[in-house]
């Protein structure tokens, strides 16, 4: 059985990363994986309350549509699939490669233009291209509007 890990910033691009999961399995049994992770909230000033209740907005917002994906997931109409959904809070790239080691991932899918994508993202390197460059297995990126 295949364990496929699916990071997601419930962005179009995320959205295409899991429809093309499903279609790359087919009738297979696997185990998805979907993840999220709320990056630290940076507030400029002293304000730390004000980032903890940030980042849990944010991780109340990442739950509940986890729910929705989870449900989709394990709809009749994908009953060779297992989907199982986690929220994290902290540094994104970390916490995905992280995610893929302990759920013993065979293979990471994930978009490669997320919601915060920019020029400085090229320059620097995006989260996609850093968590396949060291992720614990292979790798494929869905481009976006594929």
């Amino acid at each position: 059985m295949k364990k496929i890990l699916i990071p997601t910033d419930f962005s179009q691009n995320a959205g295409d990363a899991l429809a093309y999961a499903f279609d790359f399995l087919g009738d297979e049994p696997a185990k998805i994986h979907i993840v999220h992770s709320v990056s630290p909230a940076v507030i400029p000033g002293d304000m730390p309350a004000a980032a903890a209740d940030l980042v849990t907005m944010q991780m109340d917002f990442a739950a509940e549509n986890m729910k929705a994906l989870e449900a989709f997931g394990n709809s009749d109409a994908y009953d060779n699939i297992t989907v199982s959904t986690a929220v994290m809070a902290g540094p994104v790239s970390p916490n995905l490669k992280q995610s893929a080691k302990e759920f013993d991932a065979d293979l990471i899918i994930m978009g490669t233009r997320g919601e915060a994508h920019d020029r400085m993202d090229k320059w620097l390197g995006t989260i996609s291209t850093n968590v396949i460059e060291e992720a614990p297995c292979p790798g494929i990126l869905i481009p976006h509007g594929y």
